[in-house]
């Protein structure tokens, strides 16, 4: 006969076994994640490659914080993704500062000095020119968010990615492939002889040392910011650029402002607070969308993959909020933007409206702020960006995206580095006369859209940002309906198929993945189909999830999680 006292003993056990397995399981990554999925208790880095990860979680190791590993992490980026960033792009981060309990969000995306192009023609902008090249402000940006917010120094958070660039690192399958598809561009410069070595491909698996990179890198973590606004970098910069048609001048330089006096767009989607990016970046159509998404219980409705109602709900949802970015998101230096009004439960409530029409509009129309002008702004779509997520033991968060536009930017390469196609095209901004100089620099609109979500109690619950062009929006929405609405980890959320609208037309790109009846039923309401077979977005995340960090890199790239 068994005691009532070791009964209680044995369920104890049974239950601590239980407690313990579940535990396990959760921060188990299956052979297939390797690398791409982490659970970690202190801190965590999620990028677009394993090398830079693991830099960003050594250098809080040593006593850094989230932004001293954004900036760690950005660096080396730039150095083993050249393709996507580097320091002649740009970008911007929203920050999340727990001591003090506020939001930063700082924009150091490509810019142009106005002025400058006074001279320029229409006719200027054909042939093969860098009048695209804006100001970069990546080295601007890092430095700035390194001084003002960081633990370390300068050159201790540079140091790796300076080691990284020297001592090389091994050519893998997506960077060769941009190669590839890039040579031509490639070749019209000093660049193309270090990529493309005798006109042929760089083998995978051979070591690819930026020695060049290295070099720049290195004045900049010796002299700073004036290394490369007013250095000898600059000059190199500037007689390429004048070379290609471009007008730039020392002055353009010299006063490039990293954009500090903005505060990140806020939102409650039910009980969490969202903050992103502002304009010129995308963050207003992000929250727009959870706007309005929020008074539907998704999960009960089921998953888009399986519930027509979902899935309609959903596209529906990102249609609209596409379309009212391309009439309102604007360099708010020069075009007011009504993001108070776009980012509004009011708002989203009147356009949710289209929601429970019966049938889907041909072309779908902007909202209309009869107290706002219809000021067509100058946009690109980032194809080729990179995005990180970074946390800290002291509740710390950056979610930083970085661009040089296309794949390698403009092409050109000078002292190591890709110069961005990011600037706006000044021409058309010059001859409407209805713009006044209200800021020497203009940005043109980008769809970056870096985001941290907070839990009620005011701590991080997620950093997630993408890379992908108009995409990227899209893609971030989706991913936090994912995790935060059908409860899902981050990395099961970035392997749902996903779902693209048009911004002119009721065509929706469609990953593999969707039920067939539930497409059929989408069709018949008006919607058309569209498959897409490559996976040009990309989501980095991190999640705070039953006390641990929980990162991801999306399976659709070489991307890689670090933590301890």
């Amino acid at each position: 006969m068994i005691s009532n006292k070791t009964k209680y003993v044995i369920c104890f056990l049974l239950l601590w076994v239980v407690s313990c397995n579940q535990e396990k399981d959760m921060k188990a990554t299956s052979p297939p994640d390797n690398g791409q999925r982490l659970v970690a208790e202190k801190a965590m880095v999620s990028s677009a490659h394993p090398l830079a990860s693991k830099i960003g979680v050594e250098i809080m190791k040593k006593g850094g914080n989230a932004i001293d590993a954004a900036v760690a992490t950005a660096f080396a980026v730039g150095v083993v993704e050249p393709e996507m960033s580097g320091i002649g792009g740009g970008g911007a981060m929203v920050v999340w500062l727990e001591e003090d309990n506020k939001g930063i969000y700082i924009d150091f995306y490509a810019s142009k000095r106005v002025k400058t192009y006074g001279d320029v023609s229409s006719s200027d902008w054909k042939g093969q020119h860098l009048l695209d090249v804006g100001i970069p402000g990546n080295v601007a940006g890092l430095l700035y968010a390194e001084k003002k917010y960081g633990k370390l120094s300068r050159q201790e958070v540079m140091r790796p990615a300076i080691d990284l660039a020297r001592n090389g690192f091994f050519m893998y399958k997506v960077l060769a492939e941009n190669i590839d598809e890039s040579a031509e561009k490639l070749k019209k410069y000093k660049g193309g002889d270090i990529y493309l070595p005798n006109g042929d491909s760089y083998p995978v698996g051979k070591i690819f040392k930026a020695e060049k990179l290295a070099e720049s890198l290195e004045k900049i973590a010796k002299e700073g910011r004036s290394a490369f606004y007013e250095g000898e970098l600059t000059q190199d910069i500037i007689k390429e650029l004048n070379k290609g048609g471009n007008p730039v001048s020392e002055t353009d330089f010299k006063n490039y402002k990293v954009r500090t006096k903005k505060e990140p767009l806020v939102t409650k989607y039910k009980k969490w607070t969202v903050l992103s990016a502002g304009p010129p970046q995308t963050g207003t159509e992000v929250l727009q969308n959870l706007n309005m998404l929020e008074p539907f219980d998704l999960k009960e409705l089921g998953l888009p993959t399986k519930s027509d109602s979902a899935f309609y709900i959903l596209t529906t949802v990102l249609r609209v909020g596409r379309t009212d970015w391309g009439k309102y998101n604007n360099d708010p230096n020069w075009v007011e933007v009504p993001s108070q009004i776009l980012t509004s439960k009011a708002f989203a409530e009147n356009r949710a409206s289209f929601i429970f029409d019966k049938s889907i509009p041909e072309s779908m129309e902007p909202a209309e702020l009869p107290d706002f002008k219809n000021n067509k702004a100058d946009s690109i779509k980032d194809h080729n960006t990179t995005s990180l997520a970074t946390v800290d033991k002291w509740g710390n968060a950056v979610a930083l995206t970085q661009t040089l536009s296309n794949a390698f930017g403009s092409g050109a390469w000078v002292d190591g580095f890709f110069l961005n196609n990011s600037g706006i095209n000044l021409t058309r901004a010059r001859v409407d006369s209805t713009l006044k100089f209200q800021n020497d620099y203009r940005t043109r609109i980008t769809t970056i859209s870096p985001t941290i979500v907070l839990s009620p109690d005011s701590t991080v619950k997620m950093a997630i940002g993408g890379a992908g062009g108009g995409r990227i929006p899209t893609m971030v929405t989706q991913n936090m309906v994912y995790m935060l609405d059908y409860e899902m980890g981050p990395r099961a959320a970035l392997r749902m198929p996903r779902i693209y609208p048009y911004l002119d037309s009721p065509t929706v790109l469609v990953e593999k993945g969707f039920n067939g009846e539930v497409l059929n039923k989408a069709r018949k309401r008006g919607y058309r189909f569209t498959p897409t077979f490559t996976y040009h977005g990309r989501t980095y995340v991190i999640e705070k999830k039953n006390g641990y960090w929980v990162g991801a890199a999306d399976p659709n790239h070489e991307g890689g999680v670090a933590g301890y």
